[in-house]
């Protein structure tokens, strides 16, 4: 389910709104029958918000189609900030059906969080390494990267989780 995650970050903030759009749609209608199957799956769904004049009309459409929450990118479009008084529009729709907006960062190319190591230590090898291929995968979307995942897929996800306590 977060094969799509990439490709919306690209599409939202790229020129052809209309593939962004379009995109985002069919992962929406993917996320809400993928979690039709059992009541504990709860849909979120993507809204872009590159085209401040669509995006009131797509967030009420993903609403209809059954969104538990609505996901936005933390990478900013080029043209303008998610705190754009533009998308007071989509915060309200949001609030007005009950459902949360949410977001990712710890993928995202120009994040320092490094949310996904746990620690914030650029200097090391593994986190600078880790993250640079992250962000080489997400951006570029090369074949080997996606190959291997249709491969491990099955067995493993991409994503490592690692638990460790520093010694005191």
């Amino acid at each position: 389910t977060t094969a799509g995650l990439g490709p919306l970050i690209r599409f939202d903030r790229g020129d052809d709104k209309e593939l962004a759009y379009g995109f985002s749609r069919a992962h929406n209608r993917y996320m809400v029958d993928f979690c039709s199957v059992d009541r504990r799956l709860l849909p979120v769904c993507h809204v872009p918000i590159g085209d401040l004049e669509r995006v009131g009309d797509f967030t009420a459409e993903t609403i209809e189609l059954g969104a538990a929450a609505l996901m936005v990118s933390s990478m900013c479009p080029k043209t303008h900030s998610p705190s754009h008084v533009a998308l007071d529009r989509v915060w309200a729709q949001a609030e007005e059906a009950g459902i949360p907006v949410v977001t990712w960062d710890s993928d995202s190319p120009e994040s320092k969080r490094q949310a996904f190591y746990g620690i914030d230590d650029e200097a090391n090898f593994w986190v600078r390494n880790y993250h640079r291929l992250l962000v080489w995968d997400i951006m570029r979307g090369p074949f080997v990267t996606r190959f291997a995942e249709r491969i491990l897929n099955p067995v493993m996800g991409k994503s490592l989780v690692l638990y460790a306590d520093k010694p005191r």
